[in-house]
C-alpha cells in the first residue's frame, strides 16, 4: 500500500513539474506580431566601486614664532696716524746776508681837487590868520510857550425827570409798549394768555449831568527875542615872510603884513675851490739779500701710527618673525563606497514562422529598455533567465507533496 502511495505521489509531482516546465518554457520567449525576442546578453549586476571624495586643506605643523638673533658688531682694523710724517731741516751753517730797502713805489706828488663849499638858507615863513567869515549878530524870535487846560464852564448837576413804566399783569416792568408786546407774544405762543394787559405807572428818575469844560491856552513862557553875537571864523596859514635866498640883501623898507619874497634861496660860498698838493713818501719794504748760501741737513721723519678697531656696524639684536608652517592634508568628505548597478538584458527581435496565434507580449520601450503590456490587465510574461517562474514551480511541487501526505494520513485514520 505504501509503495502504491509513494508511486502515485511521485507520478503527481512529475506531472506537475512537466506541466509547469512546459508553461515556463513556453512563456520564456517573448513574442510580438510574428517576431521573437532573442537575448544577446543576459542581464547582470555591476559592482562599481566609487573612490572617496574629499579636498586638500592646510594643516598647521608649527605655530608662527619670533626668533631673536644677537649680531655682534662689525668693523675692521685701521691704521690711525698719531703724528704726520714731516721733513726736518737742520741748518748746519747759517747763510750770511743783510737787509736792503726795496722800493715798491716811487715817491710822487698828488694833486687833490676840492669842490667849492656852499651854505643853503631856506625861505622864512610866519603864521598869518586868515578870516573865513566875518563876525555877525544873529537875532532869534522865540514864540511863547504854554499848554492847553480843561476849564469848567458849568458845574456838574443832577436833574429829576418824571417817566412812565409799563407793568404787566405778571409784574414784569418794561420801558416801552413794544417791549411789553414782545413779552406778551412770547407767552401767547406757548398758550399762556394771562399777560394780555399792563398798567402805566409814573416814577421819577435822577439824571446826573457831568460838568461842562472847554480847552483854554495857558502861557508858560512869554515870547522873547534872543540876540547871539557870533565871532568871526578863520584859520591860521603859513605866510611867506622871506623867500629863500642866496645872498643877504638889506632892504630898508618892507610892505604890509604879507610874505613877500625878499631873497631867493641861495648857496653861500664859504670857500673857493682850490688844489691841495700832498707829498707822498715812497713805499717799499725790506728784503733779505743772501750774501752766502747756508747748508741744511734734511731728516725725513716717518708718521707715527697705531692700529685701532673701527666699528662699521654696531652690535644689534635682530628679531626674525617666522610664519606658521602648514602642510597639505587630504580631508575625506565622503568615504569610498560600492554601488550595485543592475543592467537589463540586451537582445533583438527576430522574425519567426509559426502557425499558432501570436501571443501578445510587452513592448520594449526605448527609454528604459523594459517591456510594457499591450493589455494592461494581463500578467507580465517572465523573461528568459527570470527565476520568478522557477520559484513558483518549486512552491507548486511542495504543495502537491503536502496534499498527498495529508490524504495518506486521512486514509490511515479512517481504516483504524
Amino acid at each position: 500500500m505504501k509503495r502504491k502511495l509513494v508511486t502515485a505521489l511521485l507520478a503527481g509531482m512529475s506531472l506537475t513539474m512537466c506541466n509547469v516546465g512546459t508553461a515556463y518554457a513556453d512563456t520564456s520567449v517573448e513574442k510580438k506580431d510574428g517576431y521573437v525576442w532573442v537575448t544577446d546578453k543576459e542581464s547582470w549586476i555591476e559592482d562599481k566601486v566609487h573612490d572617496e571624495e574629499g579636498h586638500w586643506e592646510d594643516k598647521l605643523i608649527k605655530e608662527a614664532w619670533e626668533e631673536t638673533i644677537e649680531h655682534e658688531e662689525e668693523g675692521h682694523m685701521e691704521t690711525v696716524v698719531d703724528e704726520e710724517a714731516w721733513t726736518e731741516e737742520i741748518p748746519m751753517k747759517p747763510e750770511l746776508g743783510h737787509s736792503e730797502w726795496v722800493v715798491d713805489k716811487e715817491a710822487y706828488d698828488e694833486t687833490i681837487h676840492h669842490e667849492a663849499e656852499y651854505k643853503h638858507h631856506e625861505a622864512v615863513y610866519k603864521d598869518k590868520y586868515v578870516v573865513d567869515k566875518e563876525a555877525w549878530t544873529e537875532t532869534i524870535n522865540h514864540p511863547e510857550q504854554g499848554h492847553y487846560e480843561d476849564v469848567v464852564i458849568k458845574e456838574a448837576w443832577d436833574e429829576t425827570v418824571e417817566k412812565i413804566k409799563y407793568v404787566c399783569r405778571c409784574g414784569a416792568e418794561f420801558g416801552n409798549v413794544a417791549a411789553w408786546k414782545e413779552h406778551d407774544q412770547h407767552f401767547v405762543e406757548q398758550g399762556d394768555f394771562s399777560h394780555g394787559g399792563y398798567s402805566n405807572v409814573p416814577y421819577h428818575e435822577v439824571i446826573h449831568h457831568p460838568a461842562v469844560t472847554e480847552k483854554q491856552w495857558v502861557v508858560d513862557k512869554e515870547a522873547w527875542t534872543e540876540t547871539i553875537n557870533h565871532p568871526e571864523e578863520g584859520h591860521t596859514e603859513k605866510e611867506l615872510v622871506k623867500e629863500a635866498w642866496t645872498e643877504t640883501v638889506n632892504h630898508p623898507e618892507e610892505g604890509h603884513w604879507e610874505k613877500e619874497l625878499v631873497k631867493e634861496a641861495w648857496d653861500e660860498l664859504i670857500k673857493e675851490a682850490w688844489d691841495e698838493v700832498v707829498h707822498h713818501e715812497e713805499e717799499g719794504h725790506f728784503e733779505w739779500v743772501v750774501d752766502q748760501e747756508g747748508t741744511t741737513d734734511i731728516i725725513e721723519h716717518p708718521a707715527k701710527t697705531h692700529e685701532e678697531w673701527v666699528v662699521d656696524k654696531k652690535a644689534w639684536t635682530e628679531v626674525i618673525k617666522h610664519d606658521a608652517e602648514y602642510e597639505k592634508v587630504w580631508v575625506v568628505d565622503k568615504e569610498a563606497w560600492s554601488e550595485k548597478i543592475k543592467h537589463d538584458a540586451e537582445g533583438h527581435w527576430e522574425l519567426v514562422k509559426t502557425t499558432t496565434k501570436p501571443v501578445t507580449t510587452p513592448e520594449k520601450t526605448e527609454e528604459k529598455g523594459s517591456l510594457q503590456n499591450d493589455n494592461k490587465d494581463a500578467d507580465q510574461i517572465p523573461k528568459t533567465g527570470d527565476m520568478t517562474s522557477f520559484s513558483s514551480l518549486i512552491a507548486l511541487a511542495g504543495s502537491t507533496l503536502i496534499a498527498t501526505g495529508a490524504t495518506y494520513k486521512l486514509r490511515k485514520k479512517s481504516k483504524k
